[in-house]
């Protein structure tokens, strides 16, 4: 036992040192984005977009207060909201929350516009 606080005490008297600048080593960073060159490009795969779009969508929902988005979500009694959540009712809003909900349609335009479809 005695051995084991010996050993954190020990580590932690290490941690705390000063070090010097000639005791610490060079680091090699890699090239800033400007070196890169415009070729650079950002992709994302089809599930990745659907993602983004679902993620929007709830979120927009829930920034109006209203916790039950999606059959999953729970309410704020801690239930599972299933057919009281928005997705779930016919009428009103429609939050997508489902790789399903999302159209080819809708991943195309997000690529052209990088705009989320609006819930209704």
């Amino acid at each position: 036992m005695f051995q084991r606080i010996a050993i954190v005490v020990a580590f932690a008297a290490v941690l705390a040192a000063p070090v010097r600048a000639q005791d610490a080593r060079p680091v090699k960073l890699p090239p800033p984005q400007e070196q890169l060159g415009s070729t650079a490009k950002e992709v994302l795969t089809d599930a990745a977009i659907a993602a983004l779009i679902i993620g929007a969508s709830i979120a927009a929902y829930k920034a109006m207060g209203k916790p039950c988005a999606c059959p999953e979500d729970t309410m704020r009694n801690g239930r599972r909201c299933g057919g009281n959540s928005a997705y779930s009712r016919g009428g009103g809003y429609k939050p997508l929350c489902y790789p399903t909900d999302i159209t080819a349609g809708m991943i195309s335009a997000y690529r052209a516009t990088k705009a989320i479809p609006s819930l209704r």
